[in-house]
């Protein structure tokens, strides 16, 4: 008889007898005192970051098993999402259809800002849909007057030293770097810098004075 045959098995939409239920404050301190010093097995530990047998080993596959290993690979393609995790490069196309059905709406600041824009008649329209992409960057705001000008919105917290980490183009000024190397120019607001209205706007007009009066070729925005 099959081992697994001794097992008890459920039917597909079987519904088990705990589903549902909770156990009290002092059952699940009994259940953790009587699981301590038990090990998984070792499929499970493999999931819980246990090193595979061949970690650091060579010559555990012969060439032959390489090489058919390497036509099996071939021709696969990943999808957008997995391609951006991985670190690979991503097409214009690829990065705003990413960042279309990430960012389909403005946060809480660039909407604050697009008030601003129809206030006082700024001429910056919304991007940060993907609608523009620039060296694989999205600005938030572009010119739309012909000028090669950009606006981007910081958020205090996703912007911070601790969340942008080593991701110099998460800085501000690896930002503007990043965007001065491609001939535009772009200007940081903060999230904070948001909450007086008249020095944003006379940071705003203050940059709209300097370059960046190089049509913007191919862009459509």
């Amino acid at each position: 008889m099959p081992k697994h045959a001794t097992r008890t098995s459920f039917k597909k939409g079987h519904i088990p007898y705990t589903k549902g239920k909770h156990y009290s404050a002092d059952a699940r301190a009994k259940i953790s005192f009587a699981r301590k010093g038990q090990h998984n097995s070792t499929q499970t530990e493999f999931k819980g970051g246990h090193l595979p047998w061949n970690k650091g080993r060579t010559g555990v596959y012969s060439p032959e098993h390489l090489k058919h290993m390497s036509q099996i690979e071939k021709g696969r393609h990943l999808s957008p999402q997995t391609e951006f995790k991985k670190g690979r490069r991503l097409t214009e196309s690829q990065l705003k259809c990413i960042l279309q059905a990430n960012r389909g709406r403005p946060t809480k600041c660039e909407a604050r800002f697009i008030t601003l824009i129809t206030k006082y008649g700024l001429p910056f329209k919304y991007v940060g849909d993907g609608s523009l992409i620039i060296g694989g960057l999205c600005p938030d705001f572009a010119n739309v007057n012909g000028r090669k000008q950009l606006i981007e919105i910081f958020g205090e917290y996703w912007h911070s030293p601790e969340v942008v980490g080593n991701r110099w183009q998460g800085s501000e000024l690896g930002r503007i770097m990043a965007y001065n190397s491609l001939g535009f120019k772009c200007l940081i607001i903060w999230e904070n810098e948001l909450k007086d209205e008249k020095s944003i706007i006379t940071k705003v007009r203050k940059f709209m004075k300097l370059g960046g009066k190089n049509e913007i070729a191919k862009q459509s925005i």
